[in-house]
C-alpha cells in the first residue's frame, strides 16, 4: 500500500476515482494483415466487473506522478512505459495544461499479459479522469483520436459495456442489448506472446477467419487465435479440456491469451479444477453492460 504521503492529494478540492474494467472478446475474427503490419479485426467486446481502481488529483509539482500498487502490480511500470502515464501526459498537452501536475494512484487487480486489456483500460480511465478534473472540456468523440493514438483497445474502453470493434480495434460501435452473466477468468501459468500468436496465424496464408462476429449472438462465442495458441501452448489446451469435462458450458480464450473465460457450470467445482491444473490465478467476475460509476455516460452525454 502507498503511504499516506503518496496518496493523491486534493488540490482545489478536486479528486476523481473510477474503475478501469477488464474485457473479453465474445468473438474475435482476425482478418487480413495491413501494409503497416497491423491486422484488421472484427470483434464483439464486453467489459467485466473485474477492474483496476484509478484515483487522480491535481498536485503542486508539475508533471505526471504515477503510483502503482495492488495484487497484480508486480512488473507494472510507473513511468512512460505505462499507457496510463502517457494518457495523462497526452491529454494535459492536448488541453494546453502541460504545466500542471497530476498524481495517479493505480491499483492493479487485472492480471497482465492475459488478453484482458488492463493496460488499455487504465489509459482510458485516466483520459476520462483527467478530462473530469479539467472540467470536462472534451466529449467522448473528441477523446477518441487521443485514445486511438495510445492503443487500439483504448477507444473501446472509453465506452465500455458491449460493442463491436473493427479496423485494428479503434472503430467502436455500441451494441444494443446484451446481458450480464457470471463467469470465471482462469489464467494458466503459461504466457502468450501476442506478436507470436499473430505470426502463427500468418503462417497459414490460406487461413479463413471464422467471421463469427457477423453471426453474433446466434453463432455463439469464437476466437480465431484459439487454434494456434492451443497448438503452441498444450498446457492451456489441456486446462480448457479439463474445464469442459468438468461441466463448463463454454471456455473461450481471452484476446490472444493466456487467460480463459469460463461460462456455465459450478464455479466452485470449476475453480478447483483450474487450481488442480496449475492455474496462476482464478477470478470470479461477471460481464457488464454499463459503467456503474456513470463516468462514461457523462462523457458521451451531449
Amino acid at each position: 500500500m502507498p503511504s499516506k504521503a503518496e496518496q493523491p492529494t486534493l488540490v482545489n478540492n478536486r479528486k476523481v476515482t473510477l474503475q478501469a474494467p477488464a474485457k473479453i472478446n465474445l468473438t474475435l475474427d482476425v482478418l487480413s494483415p495491413r501494409a503497416d503490419g497491423y491486422h484488421e479485426i472484427d470483434s464483439i467486446m464486453q467489459t467485466l466487473s473485474l477492474a483496476d481502481d484509478v484515483s487522480l488529483a491535481w498536485s503542486d509539482a508539475p508533471g505526471v506522478k504515477l503510483i502503482v500498487d495492488g495484487p497484480e502490480a508486480t512488473g507494472i511500470p510507473a513511468d512512460e512505459g505505462n499507457l496510463a502515464y502517457r494518457a495523462a501526459a497526452k491529454l494535459l498537452d492536448a488541453a494546453d495544461s502541460a504545466e500542471r501536475g497530476i498524481t495517479i494512484l493505480l491499483t492493479k487487480n487485472i492480471p497482465s499479459q492475459a488478453g484482458l486489456g488492463g493496460g488499455s483500460s487504465d489509459a482510458a480511465a485516466v483520459l476520462i479522469g483527467v478530462n473530469e478534473l479539467l472540467g470536462r472540456p472534451l466529449t467522448g468523440s473528441s477523446l477518441q483520436p487521443i485514445a486511438r493514438n495510445l492503443g487500439a483497445d483504448v477507444a473501446f474502453f472509453l465506452r465500455g459495456g458491449i460493442a463491436r470493434a473493427r479496423g485494428i480495434g479503434e472503430i467502436v460501435d455500441p451494441v444494443a442489448g446484451g446481458s450480464e452473466q457470471e463467469l470465471l477468468i482462469v489464467k494458466p501459468s503459461d504466457g502468450v506472446s501476442t506478436a507470436q500468436a499473430y505470426r502463427a496465424l500468418d503462417a497459414f496464408p490460406d487461413r479463413r477467419s471464422a467471421r463469427a462476429t457477423l453471426a453474433w449472438p446466434d453463432g455463439g462465442v469464437s476466437n480465431d487465435f484459439e487454434s494456434v495458441v492451443y497448438a503452441m501452448h498444450p498446457a492451456i489446451a489441456r486446462t480448457r479440456e479439463r474445464l469442459l469435462a468438468a461441466g463448463a458450458a463454454a471456455v473461450l480464450l481471452c484476446g490472444s491469451g493466456s487467460a480463459l473465460a469460463v461460462f456455465g457450470g459450478s464455479r466452485d467445482a470449476l475453480g478447483r479444477v483450474a487450481k488442480d491444473a496449475g492455474a496462476a490465478g482464478i477470478w470470479r467476475t461477471r460481464t457488464t453492460v454499463s459503467d456503474p460509476s456513470g463516468w462514461r455516460d457523462k462523457l458521451w452525454t451531449v
